[in-house]
């Protein structure tokens, strides 16, 4: 039972050492630029600013934290990853804005929608159970609504806890498994009436 329980506290731990973090406070993401490209734990992250219309995203005229037309902020990463949690740095937001819609779009497909920052100044977001795996490559969005509040985006969003994702060996089907062992049986059996 011990060696189980260590087991388990070990590889909870593993996990807890593989997750990185985007600092968006840092001074990567001035409001100057179209884009940014952040390396975290040997993952590049390209960011942009964008504009919503409709259903649609469109860049916009790039990270312009606290500028109306920015909506939401987009990214794609070089490698697979998941997300893990979303920081939200509320201690400046108004009383409504406390509360303010989060959502996670990947290739403006909705796959979380309706999060709420909690009511402290620093709220993290959980979306560990959520899956929120995002292919190499295939842009994302994190959907704050900037421009309706009018404020820095770095003032909703602080950072965003991801690792880079693996998918799970497949494993062999029992009837595979069974062949495999009939197999070898068969060529040991061979082998023993060579050897006889």
């Amino acid at each position: 039972m011990r060696v189980l329980v260590l087991a388990a506290a070990l590889l909870a731990f593993c996990q807890a050492a593989m997750a990185s973090t985007v600092n968006f406070s840092s001074s990567a993401f001035s409001s100057d630029k179209l884009t940014t490209t952040v390396t975290v734990d040997g993952v590049g992250l390209t960011f942009w600013g964008s504009s919503y219309l409709g259903d649609k995203f469109f860049p916009a005229t790039g990270l312009k934290f606290g500028y109306q037309q920015m909506h939401a902020l987009q990214a794609v990463a070089t490698e697979a990853i998941q997300i893990l949690s979303v920081n939200g740095k509320s201690a400046k937001l108004s009383a409504s804005g406390h509360l303010l819609p989060f959502s996670i779009l990947v290739e403006n497909e909705v796959v979380r929608d309706g999060l709420e920052f909690p009511l402290y100044s620093y709220g993290t977001l959980d979306v560990t159970d959520s899956g929120i795996i995002i292919s190499k490559g295939t842009r994302f969005t994190l959907d704050v609504d900037f421009a309706s509040n009018n404020i820095g985006a770095e003032t909703i969003l602080y950072n965003m806890v991801f690792e880079t994702y693996t998918p799970p060996p497949i494993p062999l089907p029992a009837s595979g498994l069974l062949l495999l062992t009939a197999l070898l049986g068969a060529g040991l059996w061979g082998r023993r009436g060579k050897l006889a």
